[in-house]
């Protein structure tokens, strides 16, 4: 019976498979129908067999199967000698080991597969065959891209970018625009992991360019769309988001690939949540939540279907934080647990913990502290184990806080100064982030305006080249008829004609001469005047990065106004502010420091100073933990004379700057100043008079007489309105006259206004020193802010 089956299974072999691959066609039927053993045991031995089981190695979907199928493909390719099927079933070992979420195992099977394909395109180099160099190339980019995918798979970005960078090389050399376009995707989709968003979009860009010059509508595009509408979304640019997002969808509808569809119908809800928490129309902001939530609905009832967990956890928790956005906490809480339960079954611990950092969170917001600290201990357990930074920093937060809320401060105080130690860690990660993202964006607009420029220069030359060739061909018929009827006539006449032409020719000669010369010289001295500015605003963008955020003076001002408007490009005044330390993880003791100031000069010298001035603030407020506004202004005045005017310096450097800083204690309407050369005025509430506060006539720099900065204090009651200003608004001219605005009439302006809402003050001041300036050029840079109580 044995022999009759190896003797059919043998005419079977010899016999044409419909495709013309008999070896595939036997594999098949041997493996499932019996078993992977017989199937080698039943095949010739040679390097078709290896070529047919790593095939089917890699359509086996059991992983664990398709690594011993693997193995045992290997063995018989190097039993043979044949090194391009020993690399084939490497690299097969190596994608099963990846499916199998073993980033490390897959990477060292893929790098053995390289090594091999290295070799082998050495010896085709050396035979000089052309069609074995193209099939080695495209084994090594194979691996390249195998490598980058691990280890983007074990989170090391910079190496992933890497190899999928030489994938690319190798592809643009062999002319594989769909692959060139699979690689581009790859750098954008690390890029954003890394993050850099600016290069991700950059990347996905080619990428969708290249799937649209080959008409390939397939899911790799609509991943790249993705990739694009994420780097969008973290750069808080929705709108393009969405459009991204919506490009994708499109995609994937048509391809009917329901995983993906609800992972973009998720993306979209994303951005109309981003949307409505942006809004400050309650209406507007309610409607994008609902809507929100039918896309989210949509991709839980798909993600069920498919019995996609991971996407049920993450739409169960996002539907849950809407709920609980929309005040309907026992549905919130239902699918936040809903979501906790789907993590839990598949073991994805990091998302377990932000799980339970959640619950905990929300029930500490409804004083439901047993709950909340159970969850936040659960949280801060397993963050720890896997060492999750982000989620021992939200753990020890809440944590803090429940524990200060039950008054048991020795443990609230105890998990703050760990939510602090975790939080300067992730401080100065996102800083280096910022960084890189900010020269990434740098170079992206850079770029764009050089295609822009590019495109423009081919459109002016086409033009030109459209209107030359218009003109040839109407002269040329123009002179041929006039030949023709004039010819006698024209013999003489062209005599003349050449002798001015002659004439006019040299003229024109010299003219384009002259121009040409004179162009070189405007192009050179435009070049330089754009590189110089260019240098400015890049310092202009790095210095408002550095003035007190919207962000921060909104947490900590009640009503409040800034009006900042710089002489040049880059302000010799600046504002600075800053929360003290506090022991509690509420803020209770702490004061908020607001520092009014105008340095020496201003453009590029007074920022250098400004520049200055803040990071001491900053190192004496933040680091020493020095929080009283004179002994701060004193210690910053140190540091300036100590930096500007070293040890053997022959000139004294006077630079410094006038300013006010102010402390405020907003609970206890109590505020502590010291002022260097500005006043502090203050609009008691239903006063008629504005309160003046003198200052120290000294600046914080060199001066010819040291005095210790004076502490002043006041109590505030509700209503009252601090003005802090620097002399750019009084010293403007302009009016009438031409003269200063000064002082005085800068009072009548506030008494007249200060009835008005802050952000309604800003405007009305903008207004009044524009009208005033009228054509004049502006004097100083002009500062001026309003805190109402």
């Amino acid at each position: 019976m044995k022999k009759l089956f190896f003797l059919l299974f043998f005419i079977y072999n010899l016999l044409p498979s419909p495709n013309g691959q008999g070896y595939e066609g036997s594999v098949r039927a041997q493996v499932n129908s019996s078993t992977i053993e017989e199937a080698f045991k039943s095949l010739k031995d040679d390097p078709s067999k290896v070529d047919s089981l790593n095939k089917l190695c890699r359509e086996i979907e059991d992983n664990e199967k398709a690594i011993v199928l693997g193995i045992q493909v290997m063995k018989l390719a190097e039993k043979l000698g044949y090194k391009r099927g020993v690399a084939h079933s490497l690299n097969n070992i190596g994608v099963a080991f990846y499916n199998l979420e073993k980033g490390n195992e897959s990477l060292e099977y893929y790098q053995k597969a390289l090594k091999i394909r290295e070799d082998l395109l050495e010896q085709a180099n050396q035979s000089k065959n052309p069609y074995e160099i193209e099939k080695a190339k495209k084994d090594i980019s194979a691996s390249f891209n195998n490598i980058g995918n691990a280890y983007d798979k074990i989170g090391n970005k910079k190496e992933a970018i890497s190899f999928h960078t030489q994938a690319l090389k190798i592809k643009e050399e062999i002319k594989d625009t769909v692959g060139m376009a699979r690689s581009y995707n790859n750098i954008a989709s690390a890029y954003i992991d890394i993050p850099d968003y600016y290069k991700a979009i950059d990347n996905g860009f080619m990428a969708i360019k290249l799937f649209e010059d080959v008409k390939n509508r397939s899911e790799e595009l609509a991943k790249t769309f993705n990739n694009v509408g994420n780097a969008y979304e973290h750069l808080k640019e929705y709108d393009k988001a969405m459009d991204y997002y919506q490009q994708a969808l499109a995609i994937q509808q048509e391809l009917g690939n329901e995983t993906e569809i609800a992972l973009m119908l998720n993306n979209i809800a994303n951005i109309y949540v981003l949307q409505g928490e942006a809004s400050k129309d309650d209406s507007l902001r309610k409607s994008n939540f609902i809507t929100a939530l039918e896309k989210y609905s949509r991709a839980l009832d798909i993600s069920e279907a498919v019995e996609d967990k991971d996407m049920v956890a993450l739409v169960n928790s996002n539907i849950g934080n809407i709920y609980w956005s929309l005040n309907d906490f026992p549905k919130a809480l239902t699918y936040l647990n809903k979501s906790l339960e789907t993590y839990i079954q598949i073991d994805s611990k990091s998302w377990i913990a932000s799980a339970y950092n959640n619950l905990c969170n929300h029930y500490r917001l409804q004083k439901k502290f047993s709950q909340s600290i159970s969850y936040g201990l659960k949280a801060l357990a397993l963050a720890d184990s896997i060492k999750d930074a982000e989620q021992i920093q939200n753990a020890c937060e809440y944590l803090s806080g429940n524990y200060y809320d039950l008054k048991q401060f020795e443990k609230s105080l105890f998990y703050y100064k760990r939510y602090v130690e975790e939080k300067d860690k992730l401080i100065n990660v996102e800083g280096a982030k910022k960084l890189v993202q900010e020269e990434s964006r740098m170079e992206f607009e850079k770029k764009a305006q050089l295609l822009k420029a590019e495109q423009d220069k081919q459109n002016v030359i086409a033009e030109a080249e459209s209107r030359r060739q218009k003109v040839i061909s109407w002269s040329a018929g123009i002179g041929l008829v006039l030949f023709i009827i004039f010819s006698g006539f024209m013999y003489n006449r062209f005599r003349v004609i050449r002798k001015k032409n002659k004439i006019i020719e040299d003229q024109k000669s010299e003219v384009d001469h002259k121009n040409k010369a004179l162009q070189g010289a405007n192009a050179e001295i435009a070049q330089k005047n754009k590189d110089i500015t260019d240098s400015i605003q890049y310092a202009k963008r790095i210095q408002r990065a550095l003035l007190a955020s919207d962000t921060l003076l909104k947490k900590n001002l009640p009503e409040y106004f800034v009006l900042y408007k710089p002489k040049d490009i880059v302000s010799g005044d600046f504002y600075w502010a800053s929360l003290t330390p506090s022991l509690s993880p509420n803020g209770e003791g702490s004061r908020f420091l607001l520092c009014t100031a105008d340095c020496t000069g201003h453009g590029v010298p007074g920022a250098f100073m400004s520049l200055l001035n803040i990071s001491l603030l900053n190192e004496i407020s933040l680091q020493r933990k020095i929080t009283s506004p004179d002994l701060i202004l004193n210690n910053v005045r140190e540091q300036i004379i100590s930096i500007l005017n070293p040890e053997g310096t022959e000139t004294e450097s006077k630079d410094g700057m006038d300013c006010m800083l102010c402390s405020f204690d907003i609970k206890n309407k109590q505020l502590e100043f010291a002022a260097a050369n500005n006043p502090l005025w203050i609009l008691k509430n239903g006063s008629p008079e504005i309160e003046e506060y003198k200052p120290d006539k000294q600046p914080v720099g060199f001066h010819s007489i040291y005095k210790p900065f004076s502490l002043q204090t006041t109590k505030l009651e509700k209503g009252d309105i601090v003005y802090s200003f620097t002399d750019g608004f009084a010293d403007q001219f302009g009016g009438p006259k031409g003269k200063k605005f000064k002082y005085k009439q800068l009072e009548e302006l506030i008494l007249a206004n200060s009835k008005m809402p802050m952000l309604e003050q800003r405007n009305m001041f903008e207004k009044a020193f524009a009208n005033w300036q009228g054509e004049l050029e502006q004097v100083d840079d002009v500062l001026v802010i309003g805190v109402r109580i």
